[in-house]
């Protein structure tokens, strides 16, 4: 399996921009096969930084959602709204 974090720094004033364009990306990408889990959570304490959790079953799983036009238009949609992220990878 595949696990997936990723700290998402967003400029302010895209805060509920970026947020409804991840619930959009959430629902989609919960239907996927292969995911597992896909949580949002927004940190109440730094107003502009989300956490996504991911978990897929496999690799390739990831790899397929991130050529998915869901992803690949949030990625478009939001490249502005994003001051900095931080990716971090596990497999097992």
């Amino acid at each position: 399996s595949l696990d997936l974090i990723a700290k998402i720094n967003i400029v302010p004033e895209f805060l509920n921009s970026i947020l409804n364009e991840l619930d959009k990306l959430s629902i989609l990408s919960q239907q996927e096969k292969g995911n597992i889990q896909y949580l949002l959570i927004k940190e109440y304490s730094e107003n502009n930084i989300i956490f996504i959790f991911e978990k897929w079953e496999s690799k390739e799983a990831f790899e397929t959602h991130k050529n998915t036009s869901h992803f690949i238009n949030y990625k478009l949609n939001t490249k502005h709204m994003i001051q900095s992220d931080e990716i971090f990878i596990k497999e097992t």
